[in-house]
């Protein structure tokens, strides 16, 4: 969708699954590094994994273990805070059907805080999940 629609999804980090998308990843790595910020991080995240086991940072796409499915994504490196935590929010949906269009959207969700005050990534804090 965001090669269609590049500016309705400028919201959504760059993604990556791996391996298949292996051979983009390394070609789009290469034009980021060159052309846009030496500095940007990737966050990889095993494909079926929870609570935050198996996550880690790394600044060279060679380092990405390919042992199991991971999806790959360029590290947001100011992210939204809430009184400096970050913070997601799951909102649970239920399409129904897309012609015509049904959608719910659940009255309960879920707030999700950080208990440590965010600092960005740089080179002594890489590892500190």
């Amino acid at each position: 969708m965001r090669e269609k629609f590049p500016e309705a999804y400028d919201f959504y980090p760059h993604t990556w699954l791996l391996p298949q998308d292996l051979r983009q990843l390394k070609k789009d790595w290469n034009y980021i590094i060159k052309n846009k910020d030496p500095n940007i991080v990737l966050i990889v995240k095993p494909e079926a994994s929870s609570q935050g086991k198996g996550i880690y940072l790394t600044r060279d796409v060679d380092e990405i273990a390919l042992e199991e499915h991971v999806v790959v994504q360029l590290y947001l490196n100011k992210p939204l805070l809430m009184d400096k935590l970050k913070f997601d929010l799951r909102l649970y949906v239920l399409f129904l059907g897309i012609n015509p269009l049904r959608i719910y959207l659940s009255k309960e969700g879920l707030a999700r805080l950080s208990t440590k005050h965010y600092d960005p990534v740089d080179d002594n804090n890489l590892t500190d999940m």
